[in-house]
């Protein structure tokens, strides 16, 4: 099955329908690259071939043993009066196991649905690294634009501001504040724009292509009640904790078999000397003297334990609580970012841009205008600290319940 199918239909990632699209202006959007990289990533392909691993395994610990033929053939070297016809005999034997009777097909199978629910539950966390690199990316580069901005009118509020300091308007402790803080300014964009190239180099890596131009906006909803009230069943992460448990069982049962010992019985055809057949039935039996499988199962016992304990967290009410936590700070934060994008940040702009009239009429103070500037500045920079902090609990909550959110 390809990475293409099993996001479509466990992941439900409608955005991975529509082909890989670069808007005119060349801004890449979350699902092309989301789109693109299922086929381009080779931590894709790593996926992949650790699925194939892990179902090869369960193939191999399923299967028979392979039968054994051996045959002989005695030849006369030496007699006394003639010499006699050669003597033939063939053995043909299968190695068997108390275990190869259900429980390895068992282990096997649930093996196999295990492999699958891994591979599920990887794609969507490779989904989630792709949307959280791809945000900050996004949310850098809407710093550095802030930033220029800002840049840029601290400049012209410098040439303001020495006028005003020559009209004896402000102080000269003004002027080296002001520049201070474009010096200050410049260094900060120095540094973004290097977070900048990390950020999309770390997106490139794992998407597996190069991306080109500017990213646009990722999507920012809030996350419903009924997302979290499915079934368990409905939930990668608890029906990956449920297959678990059973295997673990299984592999306890194997164990214990396994320590009983090994026997192969056996057919045989011999020709003797004197032109006579035989045919007969045989068995080898391992002697179990000294091993006993007691590490195996010492070791299944010890998994199942385990398996059992974060089986029963994800289906308790601890591991909900988690889950609604997480939930209502997502909330909280969507309603906190749209709060501050429709009210708080118009309220300053309006502001400043108030400010710079009156200090184009020629009777505000610079000074003023710069400190409203970086008001709304730091207001910004805010902003975009508590948009990374929304997107990496949403990545975190859809990890945390193998569903994309």
């Amino acid at each position: 099955m390809s990475p293409k199918i099993v996001i479509a239909c466990l992941l439900c990632l409608g955005v991975l329908s529509s082909p890989v699209l670069l808007c005119a202006d060349d801004v890449t959007t979350l699902e092309s690259v989301l789109q693109r990289a299922l086929n381009d990533s080779p931590l894709v392909k790593e996926i992949e071939r650790r699925t194939l691993l892990q179902q090869g395994e369960g193939i191999a610990l399923g299967s028979l043993e392979n039968p054994a033929l051996d045959a002989e053939l005695r030849i006369p070297t030496s007699y006394r009066e003639s010499r006699g016809a050669s003597e033939v005999t063939v053995a043909l034997s299968q190695p068997l196991r108390w275990s190869d009777f259900g429980v390895r097909g068992r282990v096997n199978a649930l093996i196999q649905r295990s492999a699958q629910i891994e591979k599920k539950i990887a794609l969507l966390e490779f989904a989630q690294s792709i949307r959280l690199a791809y945000a900050k990316s996004w949310l850098i580069e809407s710093r550095l634009d802030q930033l220029r901005s800002y840049q840029q009118k601290a400049e012209g509020l410098r040439v303001s501001l020495e006028g005003a300091k020559d009209r004896g308007l402000v102080g000269e402790g003004e002027g080296h504040l002001l520049l201070a803080e474009l010096r200050k300014t410049s260094l900060l964009l120095s540094a973004w724009q290097s977070d900048h190239e990390r950020a999309r180099a770390e997106l490139e890596r794992i998407a597996g292509f190069q991306i080109v131009g500017r990213v646009a906006r990722p999507p920012l909803e809030e996350i419903p009640q009924h997302a979290l009230d499915s079934n368990d069943s409905e939930i990668p992460m608890r029906t990956r904790a449920e297959l678990a448990v059973k295997l673990a069982q299984e592999q306890q049962r194997l164990a214990r078999l396994d320590a009983y010992p090994k026997f192969a019985p056996r057919a045989v055809y011999e020709r003797t000397n004197d032109y006579t057949d035989y045919f007969g039935v045989g068995i080898a039996l391992e002697l179990p003297v000294f091993n006993r499988n007691r590490h195996e199962q010492r070791t299944r016992a010890a998994e199942v334990s385990a398996a059992e304990l974060n089986k029963n967290y994800l289906t308790g009410e601890r591991f909900q609580n988690e889950l609604d936590a997480l939930r209502s700070s997502v909330n909280t934060g969507v309603k906190l970012v749209r709060a501050y994008e429709s009210e708080v940040l118009p309220a300053l702009r309006a502001a400043l841009s108030a400010e710079e009239r009156v200090l184009h009429s020629g009777q505000g103070s610079p000074f003023r205008v710069w400190q409203m500037l970086r008001e709304l500045s730091a207001t910004e920079a805010e902003l975009i600290e508590r948009t990374l902090a929304l997107y990496r609990d949403r990545a975190a909550l859809s990890s945390l319940t193998g569903c994309d959110l």
